[in-house]
């Protein structure tokens, strides 16, 4: 009996000794100081809910392990994380996001693609500053391949004209083909017709001179750019 009662004893010490362990394991490696960069279209502190899950991800070791051997979860819009522990205490994320020129909207979902035509997400809300295609029309999608179009003769000046707007960091909501495969932009209630050419260099070039004043004066109207020319004054006819 009082062997029985002494094994018992000592297991419990032993026990209490290694929640003791842990305990102290959990406080020393706890995870205070996080660093999160390469973050447009989440906060930080999206990021932060989406990546630590638990409480074995607020340990720096576990949480880096995990990183290593497991892998973190996919994020939608994130291409890849990197991590790096910075002292005991410390974790540095280095987020890597999609980068998107333009979507489309097929079976009530936009369907985003990059400046090769590739799919890349899709999702049931608009993401700002990605411009939405109007008048492009789409046979399915599948990801990680090329956007299936039904106007491939126009697909290509699609993605030129998308790479353009983000050249000049011009944040345009939706890019307009009419039937005539005429171009139009919409900006936060100004809308620019640009017509039916080759090549927007130049029209884009002179747009990102005026449309952001406008946009930061919240100016609404229109500005006619079908005729443009190199050097020719670009106008704001204003609408109250």
């Amino acid at each position: 009996m009082k062997q029985h009662t002494t094994k018992k004893w000592t297991g419990c010490i032993i026990l209490i000794l290694f929640l003791i362990l842990i305990a102290g394991f959990f406080l020393s490696f706890r995870a205070k100081n996080i660093i999160i960069s390469g973050c447009d279209h989440y906060t930080q502190e999206e990021m932060k809910d989406m990546l630590f899950e638990s409480l074995f991800d607020n340990n720096t070791i576990l949480f880096y392990m995990k990183y290593r051997y497991i892998g973190l979860k996919d994020i939608p819009f994130v291409q890849k994380i990197t991590v790096k522990r910075e002292g005991r205490n410390g974790l540095k994320i280095k987020v890597y996001e999609k980068t998107l020129v333009a979507s489309i909207k097929y079976m009530g979902e936009y369907v985003y693609f990059d400046k090769e035509g590739t799919v890349l997400e899709s999702s049931q809300e608009p993401v700002g500053g990605i411009p939405n295609i109007v008048g492009l029309h789409s046979k399915g999608f599948v990801l990680y391949e090329s956007l299936q179009v039904k106007e491939k003769d126009i697909f290509a000046q699609i993605l030129d004209l998308s790479q353009l707007l983000q050249r000049y960091n011009l944040e345009i909501n939706k890019i307009r083909f009419n039937d005539q495969k005429e171009v139009e932009l919409e900006c936060n209630g100004i809308r620019i017709y640009l017509g039916k050419k080759d090549f927007y260099d130049e029209q884009i070039a002179a747009l990102s001179e005026i449309l952001p004043k406008a946009v930061d004066q919240k100016l609404k109207g229109v500005i006619h750019m079908e005729n443009y020319t190199s050097g020719s004054e670009v106008i704001l006819k204003c609408i109250e």
